[in-house]
Order: structure tokens, then sequence, then C-alpha cells
């Protein structure tokens, strides 16, 4: 009788043992399912405000395309008038050059013309 009562009570420790261990192990269980239901919905908290934050710069730049397209045209054409502005710089200053030297042509011819009038004037 007392043998059995032993075994009984090593049954009864065994099982409150395993009882308590399994609990253990439920609870846990529970703490980890809640901690992942938490980062869950962080992370889709997060994904959401990615995707807003994504939409917000898609548009952004859809926005942008055109000011830039123009912005690129304007270069592009401010290009073009320096390229122009630097062609006429050189012909002006050839033609300025060529006006000196035409302006002392003159000059002299006009000297020359003055002296043969005199001249003419005198064999007169």
């Amino acid at each position: 009788n007392q043998q059995i009562q032993h075994l009984v009570n090593n049954h009864q420790q065994a099982f409150s043992e395993l009882k308590a261990y399994y609990n253990d192990i439920t609870v846990n269980n529970l703490a980890l399912i809640t901690s992942l239901k938490e980062q869950m919905a962080k992370m889709k908290d997060n994904e959401e405000r990615i995707e807003k934050k994504l939409k917000e710069v898609s548009n952004e730049n859809k926005k942008l395309v055109q000011p830039l397209r123009e912005a690129r045209e304007q270069v592009t054409d401010l290009q073009r008038q320096l390229t122009n502005y630097n062609k006429d710089k050189t012909s002006l200053s050839n033609m300025k050059k060529h006006l000196s030297y035409v302006t002392k042509q003159l000059e002299d011819l006009t000297n020359e013309y003055d002296v043969l009038e005199m001249a003419f004037e005198k064999v007169k």
C-alpha cells in the first residue's frame, strides 16, 4: 500500500512537472505570437508609410519631368546662342580690324588726293 502511495506521489509529481513544462512552453509561445503580431503590425504600418511616400515621390517626379525637359531644351538653346555669340564676336573683331584698315587706307588716299590736287593746282 505504501509502495502504491509512493508510485502515485511520484506520478503526480512527474505529472505536475510535465504540466508546468508544457504550461511554460504555451506561455512562451503565446508571448512569441503576440510579439510577432506586433512586429507584423509595425511592418505593415511601415510598408503603408513607404508606399505612401513612394506615391508622393512618384507624383513629384511626374511633376518635374516637364520642367526638366524644358530646362534641357533651354540649355541646348542657350548653348546654341553662345556659339552664335562667339561667332558674332569673332566676326565683329574681324570687321573692326578691317574697318581700321579701310579707314587708314581712306586717310592715306585722301592725303594722297590732297597732295595730287595741290600738285595739279600748281601745274595749272
